[in-house]
């Protein structure tokens, strides 16, 4: 009987693993440069194209930046504050960070999905 039971937790303790280890990988990308060319504040849409240095977004990509935090940096100080999304405007420089299954919808034509980012970072200096 012991000897059952045994068995029977070793075969429930190898199933645990192997559940455990089968989550897909989901990479955050961080830093890649997008210009605001629009803006929906009551929707907290953002509209991007690519930075002269980039070829991720293209020329028109939405971006869901509801509930996404805003942070500013200033470069020369390097002190870093929360802003908010009221504070972007048309033609800002920013710098997404994004998860790899997000940038996967821009390469799908048929993916009428709006990007949905971990964090924006105003990168035009005020």
């Amino acid at each position: 009987m012991k000897k059952q039971f045994k068995i029977i937790l070793l075969l429930s303790f190898v199933l645990f693993l192997s559940s455990c280890g089968n989550q897909p990988k989901d990479d955050l990308s961080i830093g890649l440069n997008a210009v605001i060319t629009e803006i929906d504040e009551k929707q907290e849409m953002l509209t991007v194209k690519d930075n002269p240095e980039d070829g991720i977004f293209g020329d028109h990509s939405v971006i869901d930046a509801k509930n996404t935090p805003v942070i500013y940096c200033d470069y020369k100080t390097g002190k870093v504050i929360d802003i908010d999304f009221s504070d972007l405007k048309t033609g800002d420089e920013i710098i997404v960070n994004i998860r790899s299954s997000e940038l996967k919808k821009l390469s799908d034509d048929k993916s009428e999905k709006n990007l949905k980012v971990e964090q924006i970072q105003l990168s035009t200096q005020r």
